[in-house]
């Protein structure tokens, strides 16, 4: 990776350039007037029994430059699992997130309520000198195995809610 200045973008370039190799569906996002920096959209198809597709979204979170000068980054890895949840099952989908969240090592699952957007995402702080090792891509690609875990456990029962097909209880109840 080359300068300061271009490392998140070269991170994101590497770590695409990893999953083509092992086959999996990447594209490089351009900074646009919706958001306005790089990312990686990495697809994942066949989650869970009805084999769901999720796009994990990779970006360094904006804004932050007073800290990439010290060579402290935040990559962020975002999944939306369901879009328009009703709002009548939005206080159930809320219950079960916030109960499952208690049980996760990594992330989060979450609603943004004005959108109905169901979500999944792990923000994590990295250093510039671990960045440019040899293993960054490596340990990242690791990290993304575990997120793929967590949503192979969680992902579809977290739908359900939405959809209003399952109870935040019954699921609580199934987990413990």
């Amino acid at each position: 990776m080359t300068s300061t200045d271009m490392l998140p973008e070269s991170f994101l370039q590497e770590v695409c350039r990893y999953y083509e190799t092992i086959g999996l569906s990447v594209r490089l996002a351009e900074p646009a007037e919706e958001s306005p920096y790089y990312s990686l959209i990495v697809r994942f198809d066949d989650i869970g029994e009805r084999g769901l597709i999720v796009d994990l979204e990779l970006c360094f979170v904006p804004g932050l430059e007073a800290f990439a000068q010290e060579g402290v980054y935040i990559l962020q890895s975002f999944a939306v699992l369901a879009d328009h949840v009703p709002a009548d099952n939005a206080a159930e989908l809320l219950r079960a997130t916030s109960y499952i969240n208690m049980l996760l090592p990594l992330g989060a699952f979450g609603l943004y309520e004005e959108s109905g957007t169901l979500y999944f995402k792990i923000n994590t702080m990295l250093h510039h000198d671990w960045l440019t090792e040899a293993t960054a891509v490596t340990n990242i690609d690791r990290q993304n195995g575990l997120l793929l875990h967590q949503l192979y456990q969680y992902a579809e029962r977290l739908i359900d809610i939405a959809e209003g097909r399952l109870a935040a209880a019954a699921l609580r109840e199934d987990l413990a």
